[in-house]
């Protein structure tokens, strides 16, 4: 039997809405100078937040990731926006909050009292073990429904967010009654957040992008034609990827290389090769597997860059409710056999302003398409051959949803409402004069880790992790110098073994020294227990 369940938490805060800055362009320009810190898919001002983090994206591919229900407790950081007195929050999730990791985030307010927010704070449980989408679970169960109206005390000041936009979303909002940027399913943003609608994007704006088709392909023989006609314009060309038109993280992504024995014009033998060497990046899945979703999902065809030096950077913006395009952030993607692992910010600064202009261009672009309020991001590949060469970009993708990107930028402005997002993409103290606190540099970075994962760490609860972080002053988060360590997805450890790591430093070089000593002292913590 399944059970829903709620209770109430709390700890210390501050005010979180940053002001606009200088606009110095109209409605439907672009700049980063837009400096507010916005809701997750809930631009408009709201006194209370109704956050279900239900992973409603391509469903049947996103339940193969380990500990998957765990990623509901990535944006966790949103009760820091208790800093803000007047703010309400109710968090819901499949499986229960560990009432200790409740406790951690409540440490991290500054300008509030930990009793005062802790009222303001409802979690609620469905303790539903599925990997069923949050929003569906939600609304087979009417009593819970009503017992999370019976909580907003007024709806016409109450948002709902969530992690992508989809009809489940839209039917939970309606059936709640509360606030949900409506605008948003006036139009397909679906299908521009598709692989063939983001290539279609690219092509209109003029976005440097892969060598790839401009149609959605359903099916091996369509697969396979498309292979040869890119191969007869472009017979250097030896890789490529096949990819489903929804995915996430990587997943529904596979590999093909060109079998050196094989005529570039043979559609028997590449039709043969696909079935047998297609590469799925999820290891778990052969061939077969994949090439069955096709049908379904549809695919395109894109060339697989090789180059001596490669990255993942992307750009993250939102189209606000007047049509204003606003660049959030850049960042170098970690990505783990072509899945998402992690990401450090700011993405480097020899291409950072091109992928804001391209962040612009896209933003744009869906804005005339009627896209308001909702955030988007676009990836890319950086490359170069020759030591000497500048880096080239060229886009892969654009996701209509919360990213992985997402949660650790917005735990860093909730961390630092003193802060702001500069034009040159940094993440800087507002005050540059004098007056600035010696042990506050002028700006900040990090390294965020989404899966540290080792069978060791499955030894541990939440509880014997929050023991180890107050004994442990290099696990821990300093709000005096505005560095240190948060972690997230804690409730996955005693299950997988695995947990969130962000590590917030003035370089990012010296995030990711320190990542590497987080890692090394929980090792060696777990080694000395054994012991």
């Amino acid at each position: 039997m399944m059970y829903s369940h709620a209770y109430r938490i709390s700890f210390e805060g501050d005010h979180v809405d940053g002001d606009h800055g200088d606009d110095e362009n109209t409605n439907h320009s672009s700049s980063i100078h837009h400096d507010v810190i916005e809701p997750l898919h809930a631009p408009n001002p709201c006194r209370d937040l109704i956050h279900i983090p239900s992973l409603t994206v391509c469903p049947q591919l996103i339940k193969q990731i380990p500990g998957l229900l765990f990623y509901e407790e990535r944006l966790l950081c949103l009760i820091l926006r208790l800093n803000n007195p007047t703010m309400r929050l109710i968090y819901v999730t499949s499986l229960p909050v560990s009432p200790c990791i409740v406790n951690y985030y409540l440490s991290l307010l500054t300008n509030v009292e930990v009793d005062h927010a802790r009222e303001r704070l409802t979690l609620m449980s469905v303790y539903d073990t599925s990997t069923e989408p949050l929003c569906a679970k939600l609304l087979k169960r009417p009593r819970m429904l009503q017992r999370i109206q019976n909580l907003v005390e007024d709806p016409s000041q109450t948002m709902m967010s969530t992690y992508c936009l989809t009809d489940l979303e839209r039917r939970l909002a309606d059936h709640l009654g509360v606030m949900y940027p409506a605008t948003s399913w006036t139009h397909p943003s679906t299908f521009w957040g598709s692989k063939i609608g983001s290539r279609i994007v690219f092509q209109n704006v003029n976005i440097p992008h892969c060598l790839g088709v401009y149609e959605s392909l359903d099916s091996i023989p369509k697969i396979v034609s498309s292979i040869i006609a890119l191969r007869q314009e472009h017979p250097d060309v030896r890789k490529f990827y096949v990819k489903l038109n929804e995915g996430a993280s990587g997943l529904g992504n596979a590999l093909w290389s060109v079998p050196k024995d094989i005529h570039e014009l043979d559609s028997v033998a590449i039709h043969k090769s696909l079935i047998h060497d297609l590469e799925p990046c999820w290891n778990e899945k052969t061939a077969q597997q994949f090439l069955a979703n096709v049908p379904t999902f549809g695919a395109i065809v894109e060339e697989c860059i090789m180059a001596k030096e490669l990255r993942s950077p992307s750009a993250q913006g939102m189209i606000h409710g007047d049509g204003f395009v606003q660049v959030i952030s850049t960042h170098e993607q970690i990505l783990h056999n072509g899945i998402y692992d992690g990401c450090t910010f700011p993405a480097d600064a020899a291409y950072r302003e091109a992928l804001q202009e391209y962040c612009q261009r896209v933003g744009h672009f869906l804005a005339s398409r009627g896209v308001r309020n909702e955030h988007f991001g676009v990836d890319f590949v950086a490359y170069y051959d020759e030591p000497e060469e500048e880096w080239k970009l060229l886009a892969i993708e654009i996701n209509m949803r919360c990213l992985g990107t997402t949660h650790p930028m917005e735990t860093l402005k909730l961390l630092m409402p003193d802060f702001r997002l500069t034009s040159n993409g940094r993440f800087c103290h507002a005050q540059e004069d004098s007056t600035t606190s010696s042990n506050i540099s002028r700006s900040r970075c990090y390294f965020a880790v989404d899966n540290f994962h080792h069978e060791s760490l499955a030894k541990l609860t939440p509880e014997d992790l929050m023991e180890i972080i107050d004994a442990t002053i290099e696990l821990q988060y300093d709000k005096e110098t505005s560095t240190g360590t948060i972690f997230y997805m804690m409730d996955a450890l005693a299950s997988y073994g695995k947990v969130g790591i962000m590590c917030i430093q003035e370089t990012v070089d010296l995030a990711v020294k320190h990542v590497a000593k987080v890692r090394s002292i929980l090792l060696q913590i777990n080694h000395d227990d054994d012991s």
